[in-house]
């Protein structure tokens, strides 16, 4: 899982991406995963079941002082070699720095209804983190 979660954060980190926040679920009727914000609001369907491989993902990642460009424009290539240019990467930094990086993953998701009311069972991991960064740490 560790590897998987790196592999993607640095695929992100090289190409870049955007993406919407969980707050447009809220008008998405015919999607079990608005339940998520608001269990009040069910789906239309009569059942519904994610696996991992067709459920959300939501990872977010979020800094004060650097964006991923910055850390893209700090790694380069020598050959065979790729390496991270520690000083390149300081230089973006402000005095105290802070990145987030949040990520819930549906494990197992499924839900089903009977008569007028819907029932609803998932799993769902959810890493929320915040590292602070001071300059001086590169220095």
């Amino acid at each position: 899982m560790k590897n998987t979660i790196l592999i993607l954060v640095l695929l992100v980190s090289y190409f870049g991406a955007t993406a919407q926040s969980n707050l447009t679920l809220y008008n998405m009727e015919p999607i079990p995963q608005r339940m998520q914000v608001n269990p009040a609001l069910t789906p239309d369907c009569k059942w519904f079941f994610g696996t991992p491989s067709a459920s959300s993902i939501d990872l977010a990642f979020n800094s004060n002082t650097f964006t991923l460009a910055d850390i893209n424009n700090s790694i380069y290539s020598t050959g065979n070699e790729t390496v991270l240019d520690i000083t390149q990467f300081s230089e973006s930094l402000a005095k105290n720095s802070f990145v987030n990086l949040d990520l819930n993953q549906e494990w197992i998701n499924f839900g089903f209804r009977i008569n007028k009311s819907m029932f609803s069972f998932g799993i769902t991991e959810k890493v929320k983190t915040r590292v602070g960064l001071p300059s001086d740490l590169f220095k």
